[in-house]
């Protein structure tokens, strides 16, 4: 039983940890506190499976943890807050993927709404479906995926770095 439960989890953190640390870096948080985050959510949903208890859509159950997570430690530090909604957003890529196309990327990202910004990052870089998004962000699925398709409008617009 633990075996399955290890199993089980392992193969959830290799699916989706680093979606969701990007996704609490996108909220706000540090790359250390991320990674806190992060591991915060997956330790309480291990504590929940392992009491026997039913999660019916993990991603989206960590998602959520992920985002109250966040939000509360940018309430308790209020200065950090402030600081880090200034910081420049490069670094949430990885910067071996081409200068040009990340930091394309990052503003490009970086200049959406919040809420438009969230589902991105949930659908793309975290693989969630649309269900799961509304379920980890307490909205129906339609305006989840009328979120990701004007985000999509908006980010189209964008003007790319030229290719060589």
């Amino acid at each position: 039983m633990m075996d399955d439960l290890s199993d089980r989890l392992e193969r959830l953190v290799d699916d989706h940890a680093a979606g969701l640390k990007l996704y609490a870096r996108s909220l706000g948080a540090s790359a250390d506190a991320a990674e806190d985050i992060v591991a915060e959510a997956f330790a309480g949903l291990w504590r929940q499976l392992a009491d026997g208890r039913k999660i019916d859509v993990p991603p989206a159950y960590l998602a959520r943890c992920v985002r109250h997570a966040a939000g509360r430690r940018l309430q308790r530090d209020a200065r950090r807050r402030a600081v880090e909604s200034q910081a420049p957003t490069q670094d949430w890529f990885d910067p071996d993927r081409g200068a040009d196309l990340t930091a394309w990327a990052a503003r490009a990202v970086a200049s959406l709404p919040v809420k438009q910004r969230e589902v991105v990052i949930l659908k793309i870089w975290s693989g969630l479906t649309f269900e799961q998004i509304g379920r980890a962000l307490d909205i129906p699925i339609s305006t989840a995926g009328h979120r990701y398709r004007t985000a999509l409008e908006t980010l189209s617009r964008e003007e790319k770095p030229h290719e060589h």
